[in-house]
């Protein structure tokens, strides 16, 4: 499938380019414009986008009870495929979560090699108006039960198979500084 850039995001390309990012938070809208000054991309629901210039940015993806959850649930997903620094989901009616965060994950001690994955972590973001926010629980909660169906979760056993790989690689006698 050839996937095309959000509205806006070949002015993001160019900027990543010229090795410049936004600054602060980077929203991805699903709901048209925003009354933001963050630089924001735009995208219609249930369209599928190529994400792959948010790689390393701090993102929010912007949407409405109006927008089916499916397209919700599909553009996290891609989003989180280009591996931003941040991914969190704010509704306009208020409900806030924090999706989860990348990190390096490390393949091989010599020679040093790894890839960046993001991590889904789910959690509530609450207003500090409120003690609570039973919006911004629920939501936190569905989007874990949408782990691993909805979702798409990094393979676990791959990485079981990969810790096993490493753990062989230490026993040869690979130190920290890649020598033998």
């Amino acid at each position: 499938m050839n996937r095309h850039a959000p509205r806006n995001g070949e002015n993001l390309l160019r900027m990543r380019r010229n090795g410049l990012r936004p600054d602060g938070l980077t929203l991805v809208s699903l709901v048209g414009s925003l009354d933001y000054d963050n630089y924001t991309l735009y995208s219609d629901p249930g369209t599928d986008c190529d994400w792959s210039m948010l790689a390393g940015l701090e993102i929010e993806l912007v949407a409405s009870t109006a927008v089916p959850f499916p397209d919700v649930l599909r553009a996290l997903a891609n989003v989180a495929a280009s591996v931003p620094t941040t991914l969190s989901l704010f509704y306009l009616e208020g409900a806030r979560v924090d999706c989860g965060r990348s990190r390096f994950i490390l393949e091989s001690f010599n020679p040093k090699v790894g890839r960046m994955q993001f991590d889904w972590w789910p959690l509530q973001v609450n207003d500090p108006a409120k003690i609570l926010s039973p919006d911004s629980t629920r939501l936190a909660q569905r989007l874990w039960r949408e782990l691993g169906s909805a979702l798409p979760m990094p393979c676990d056993a791959a990485l079981y198979r990969l810790k096993l790989m490493l753990e062989k690689e230490l026993c040869r006698g690979a130190n920290d500084s890649g020598q033998y």
